[in-house]
């Protein structure tokens, strides 16, 4: 829900990205094509990822939505359902997208909870032949997401909801679209693009729709990844710089309204029918010279006030400058808070179960450190107030706190499941990065309550999905409880996000099934409360670190503010190296 250029946390303008720009895009290209059949379409998660999408669809602004009425001016002809269009609540999924005059399509998602739903359209429409004559097509669209979107929002979903295998549902419904007479078959997929022997290839199978039959063009996304372009080069099947999947046109446009994807079809009429002789695939940047629609602007005015009203209350104070700035390299402020907060909560839930006995262990991480959001995806509050402002940049999603039961054992395989979050740096090589590209900064989770030591420059145990793939070996080189080795046999209530408790990230043994306790509070809401009653916490010292005297440097791509902070991380003798290109500080830092 990026429908304008202003990003409402960070209190700016953003230098790309915004339905705003999009519609203007779309203009264009619909005007540079005036004899063409453009169709205009969106696979998914649209209803997250702002300040705005999480206050509009509190009860108290829900009817004031703005995305029905901007969706409705961008001339969307089909919407598919996305993961994340399900966070709220299906029945605000419900409010704002059954509204909508196009169809909201998703193949592989049975529910009652959403009457607007669809598993395909027919969208009847004339295309110009070579003859000048206007002649009849059938474009059939239809969507899947992923089936793991149940384990994803597994608190928004009743025990009737189904999802089925999205590919084999395809498989079974194509036919019958082209039985109905469609002439031209598009999947919306909302999934990514990744080998077809890869671990997470039940997450990202855009290339297995692209082996079905009589798919015509594919829309990719859910990795906020580009095609074409670099992001898929090396994969089997994918042509990525002119954008097909095993020859089917396909796109996929990025995040954050980032670019509007283009995919140009020149067909035939034969006397089969319709019949594809050609196709262009493209990105088109919605940059900072791209002007926003005034349309928008107009539409989405109102809950942008109330956005920016809300933002600026403030919640609490500290006497110390919080920060970001290191969360990848040592225990950090952001994470520190929110650990802190989930704390509180459990220990008041759990006081009249039968875990109340038991030890409170607090498994954190944070969005707020850097990565594709950029050089400004950082905490950064000086001593004085704290705003909801800064809570938003903290928390962008609006998952709740729970607990598991876990035995000590259990904990050290999720610290080695978070490790992958680490690059695996070579002695014999200087200057890698410290964390890996294709891991998100929120995987890493930090285990609040030990102290642990991480070797980074042993292999790692699981793979970026989760799976076991060397059991031999350790990158926990140690973790203390109370100063002591952690007892495998041990028990801890573990405190986390429903997210990842529910089975997100495909952490080793967690998942519906093993919730001890659910509280109905966020994540947002319990840093709240806690900033309420005092001011945050001192940073303490043990939480996590890495391994010392390993003969490395590598390299931490932070904000550029941090050079004010860097008495904090002496110990590992940070050196910058100036901006890059994206606007990141560069730091070597030595092990």
């Amino acid at each position: 829900m990026q429908l304008t250029a202003y990003d409402h946390t960070l209190d700016m303008q953003r230098p790309s990205g915004g339905l705003s720009r999009v519609v203007t895009l779309i203009e264009q290209a619909r005007a540079v094509r005036p004899d063409a059949l453009v169709l205009t379409v969106d696979n998914g998660d649209l209803l997250q990822g702002s300040a705005m999408a999480t206050l509009m669809a509190t009860q108290a602004h829900l009817a004031r939505h703005p995305i029905t009425e901007c969706l409705t001016l961008a001339g969307y002809d089909a919407i598919g359902l996305g993961n994340h269009d399900i966070d709220h609540g299906l029945h605000v999924t419900q409010r704002v997208l059954g509204g909508l005059d196009c169809p909201v399509l998703s193949a592989n998602l049975q529910t009652d909870a959403l009457p607007c739903l669809r598993p395909y359209a027919m969208l009847h429409r004339e295309l110009r032949g070579d003859d000048g004559a206007l002649h009849p097509i059938c474009v059939g669209i239809t969507s899947v997401l992923p089936e793991e979107t149940r384990i994803w929002n597994f608190a928004q979903m009743a025990r009737t909801d189904r999802f089925t295998d999205p590919v084999a549902r395809l498989a079974a419904l194509i036919p019958q679209m082209k039985a109905e007479g469609a002439d031209l078959i598009v999947v919306l997929a909302h999934t990514g693009i990744a080998e077809e022997t890869a671990t997470d290839r039940h997450e990202n199978f855009a290339l297995a729709i692209a082996r079905l039959p009589d798919v015509t063009a594919i829309v990719c996304g859910h990795t906020h990844l580009g095609l074409p372009g670099p992001d898929h080069r090396g994969i089997a099947g994918v042509e990525a710089d002119i954008g097909k999947l095993h020859g089917v046109p396909a796109v996929m446009p990025g995040f954050g309204a980032r670019s509007l994807g283009l995919i140009d079809i020149k067909l035939a009429r034969t006397k089969g029918g319709w019949q594809l002789r050609d196709s262009r695939s493209a990105l088109q940047m919605a940059g900072d010279h791209t002007p926003e629609h005034p349309d928008i602007l107009r539409a989405t005015r109102a809950a942008s006030k109330l956005t920016q009203a809300q933002l600026s209350e403030p919640v609490g104070h500290t006497d110390t400058h919080l920060h970001s700035f290191f969360a990848h390299l040592c225990t950090d402020d952001a994470t520190h808070l929110v650990a802190h907060s989930m704390k509180r909560t459990i220990e008041r839930a759990g006081r009249a179960t039968d875990y109340h006995a038991l030890p409170i262990l607090v498994a954190a991480s944070t969005t707020a450190s850097g990565g594709a959001a950029g050089a400004q995806n950082f905490l950064n509050v000086p001593p004085g107030a704290i705003s909801r402002r800064h809570v938003s940049v903290l928390l962008p999603y609006c998952d709740t706190v729970w607990a598991v039961c876990v035995t000590g054992a259990e904990v050290l395989e999720w610290l080695e499941r978070s490790a992958i979050a680490v690059d695996h740096l070579a002695q014999a090589t200087s200057d890698q990065m410290v964390m890996r590209a294709d891991v998100p900064g929120f995987q890493f989770d930090v285990m609040y309550g030990l102290t642990v030591t991480f070797d980074p420059t042993q292999p790692p145990r699981y793979a970026p999905t989760g799976q076991l793939i060397d059991p031999q070996a350790h990158r926990v080189a140690s973790a203390l409880w109370k100063g002591t080795p952690l007892d495998p046999a041990q028990h801890f209530l573990v405190a986390a996000s429903s997210f990842r408790l529910a089975g997100g990230g495909a952490f080793p043994g967690l998942g519906p099934d093993r919730i001890a306790l659910r509280t109905d509070v966020t994540l947002t809401t319990a840093v709240m409360n806690a900033l309420a009653e005092s001011t945050p916490p001192p940073l303490p010292s043990d939480t996590w670190r890495f391994k010392k005297e390993l003969g490395v440097t590598t390299i931490v791509h932070t904000a550029p503010q941090a050079m004010q902070h860097l008495h904090q991380i002496a110990d590992l003798c940070p050196e910058p190296l100036g901006t890059t290109d994206s606007g990141f500080l560069k730091l070597r830092i030595s092990l």
